[in-house]
């Protein structure tokens, strides 16, 4: 199948808006989690000679500092590379140098090698199989692919297909995206001539015919300069750059949308300064794309606002630098820091250019402008350290590159919701689709092979048991699957017993069909058995596979028995007070507590909680109870003198109150002045004011408290003297 588009597909809307709701929510959490990622694929980067820098810090992702930078047993330079690592662990599967495959041990696969001229390269895992690899590269001659089989040679892999033709009119650059649903990866690349891209799917073993889009302005492309039509996508994989030239040899990038769903393109905008753009990167966001340009002999990292309205017109020089040490290529590690390469003036003998042992850094891409925080030279590598063969280690001007895509969940892209409708042997049994999921055309297929096309449909099996029906749609001329497993069983017998009253407050169980395998009951349960508290219809449906059978009981419940002891009662007991407590006639048992009467009504002179229990001619319990509180009158008096000598007798001054709610007492000097004020009757004076014992004098008292007088709460107040004797 091979679909031209000239611009993205306009699906429904409401596939737009789902599209638009998923890379929200993923820009979401790689902003607020991006220090720990779930895959480690692209733990370990070799590259360069002899040297590997390792992003993981044990099992985890490194959060702080730079990378560590180790030397290897490979000691030729990597001018092209790829570098895979196990998803789960980070350790190092395999790796590719620009002209062979190479093993965790550092030596070739047998048939490892490439076609030469190598100018891009990339590993791309299989989402259905975790031990199957295939690499895509880049070549003048156009866009091949070599498999590998980590199954192989006791899990050092092997290659099993080798160097095949994917295209002939590819572009020197290409980037892989994840499929929006399903297991699988799209490649993209333009062609030689600059004005289409190819999007090819790949699921599993299968690499479909390419979808063409025609999107954005002509590209001119120079194949033999690898670095130009450099392509980047973005960590969600909804868009991505590249770099080109216009026809008036005019630096140029451009941005294009990517519809995950069905390969095509649409062109969003191109980014139009002066210089020439040689590499580019995106941060983990979208928000910012970073451009190595080369201008009037100098080289600048430009940042471009892509949330502005005019990234052009909001670009920020990040750092400039001389001829002299030319910015090369630029990725995005997957500590999420941006790590770009360069060259620096040999010091063998006729000077020049070679690739540097050094590596800048943008430790913040994801912030605008300086805040980027811009590292020269933050990777270095140790002068002194020599790897194999006693050369010393460098770093190439190009970095490994891989999947740039980070998204690890499906996001269940409008997918098809299927509801069931599953009878008893010889019943039909019935599937519908309940959501309108933007497919172009549909197919269910049964388990003797018959067909229907249609959403909505039924089947009649031709026996019980386990049955599995397909459910086929297809998007973009692409086929997607999904399987609904249906049972077909014997209908299960259920008695749940006659209507029937209950006393108030008790309650009954109700059982369902023994042997069944599921229960729903009109609660919302599904045990074997409930217990019923309240009065109502209950129903439940007992299933056997989907062959169901129900019944229903009706539940009421007598009256409450009504008893009212009353809420509360008072009472002197100094004054042997009582009180007649009633739980009323017509019952025909009393139980009361804590005295175990068992008449219609006591008469008690303490305080206390009283509770009685009656039963009626049905059987049925009721019940109340009651409090007998004390309140008696209250009384204060207030003494006419203390002694406070540390005698141990009448040392301090305390009124004495008895049955007081609430007190405040404020004392004077005959000065008028305070000395002591309190709101808690039991606390005293002890003759004390400001940590000095007060004069022996006369002083006066002023009180307000509170109590109760013939059951009423009233309130009282006092004024008199004292004499303070020492």
């Amino acid at each position: 199948m091979t679909v031209v588009n000239s611009c993205m597909k306009q699906g429904p809307t409401n596939i737009i808006k789902a599209m638009m709701q998923v890379r929200l929510q993923v820009l979401l959490l790689l902003i607020f989690t991006f220090p720990v990622f779930g895959q480690k694929a692209d733990n370990i980067w070799h590259f360069g000679r002899g040297c590997s820098m390792y992003f993981n810090d044990g099992f985890l992702v490194k959060t702080t500092g730079t990378p560590s930078v180790q030397p290897h047993k490979f000691s030729q330079y990597i001018f092209k590379v790829a570098t895979i690592c196990d998803n789960r662990t980070g350790e190092l599967l395999f790796y590719t140098t620009g002209t062979e495959v190479m093993n965790r041990n550092h030596t070739a696969m047998p048939m490892g090698s490439f076609i030469a001229n190598i100018l891009q390269v990339m590993i791309v895992p299989d989402l259905l199989d975790s031990t199957l690899f295939t690499i895509f590269y880049t070549t003048p001659s156009g866009l091949f692919y070599t498999k590998v089989d980590m199954k192989l040679n006791g899990g050092l892999g092997g290659v099993v297909v080798q160097n095949q033709t994917l295209s002939t009119d590819a572009q020197n650059h290409f980037v892989v995206v994840k499929q929006y649903y399903g297991q699988g990866h799209w490649l993209i690349v333009s062609d030689k001539n600059g004005q289409r891209f190819y999007a090819y799917r790949i699921t599993g073993e299968r690499i479909s015919e390419p979808v063409i889009s025609v999107a954005g302005p002509d590209r001119i492309y120079d194949i033999n300069d690898m670095r130009l039509g450099d392509m980047e996508a973005t960590t969600t994989g909804n868009m991505f750059a590249c770099t080109f030239k216009s026809a008036s040899n005019k630096g140029l990038a451009g941005i294009y949308d990517f519809d995950k769903v069905c390969g095509t393109i649409k062109f969003n905008q191109t980014l139009n300064i002066d210089g020439f753009y040689q590499s580019l990167a995106f941060d983990q966001t979208a928000q910012f794309l970073y451009v190595a340009r080369m201008l009037g002999g100098d080289y600048h990292l430009l940042q471009f606002d892509l949330f502005s309205g005019d990234p052009s017109q909001s670009v920020i020089n990040v750092v400039t630098f001389d001829g002299y040490t030319p910015l090369e290529a630029m990725e995005l590690g997957p500590d999420n820091r941006l790590y770009i390469t360069t060259e620096e003036v040999s010091s063998g003998p006729g000077g020049g250019l070679s690739p540097a042992s050094k590596l800048h850094v943008v430790e913040k891409p994801w912030l605008k402008g300086i805040a980027c925080t811009f590292v020269s030279k933050a990777v270095k590598l140790d002068p002194g350290t020599t790897c194999s063969g006693g050369l010393s280690c460098r770093i190439t001007n190009s970095l490994p590159d891989g999947v740039s895509d980070r998204t690890t969940v499906d996001p269940g892209y409008e997918k098809p919701l299927i509801t069931t409708a599953q009878f008893c042997f010889g019943d039909e049994t019935k599937f519908a689709v309940i959501n309108d999921f933007g497919a172009d055309s549909v197919k269910w297929v049964f388990s003797n092979k018959d067909s229907v096309y249609a959403k909505n449909t039924s089947y009649v099996y031709a026996e019980p048991g386990k049955h599995t029906a397909i459910f086929k749609w297809y998007l973009c001329g692409f086929e997607y699957v999904k399987k609904v497993d249906v049972f077909i069983g014997v209908t299960p017998l259920v008695n749940l017993g006659n209507d029937t009253i209950l006393c108030h407050g008790t309650a009954i169980t109700l059982s369902g069909s023994t042997g069944a395998d599921g229960y729903k009951w009109s609660t919302g349960d599904t045990t074997f058995t409930i217990v019923v508290k309240a009065a109502g219809m209950y129903a439940v449906e007992v299933r056997n596979g989907d062959c169901k059978s129900g019944d229903e009981v009706a539940i009421g419940y007598y009256p409450s028995l009504w008893t009212d002891l009353g809420d509360e009662y008072f009472i002197c007991n100094d004054d042997k007070e009582l009180v007649k407590l009633d739980a009323g006639e017509k019952f025909e048992q009393y139980k009361w507590t804590p005295t175990g009467d068992t008449t219609q009504w006591i008469i008690v002179g303490d305080v206390g909680d009283y509770f009685v229990v009656v039963k009626d001619f049905r059987g049925c319990n009721g019940n109340d109870g009651t409090q007998v509180k004390r309140r008696c009158p209250v009384s204060v008096h207030f003494p006419n003198i203390f002694t406070p000598n540390n005698d141990g007798l009448n040392d301090h001054y305390v009124p004495k109150g008895k049955d007081v709610v609430n007190f405040t007492m404020k004392i004077y000097n005959r000065w008028g002045q305070l000395v002591f004020e309190t709101s808690d009757i039991s606390k005293t004076w002890n003759g004390v004011v400001k940590g000095e014992a007060a004069n022996a004098e006369v002083y006066v008292y002023t009180a307000t408290y509170s109590g109760y007088f013939n059951k009423r709460l009233r309130e009282f107040t006092a004024k008199g003297s004292f004499t303070l004797l020492r």
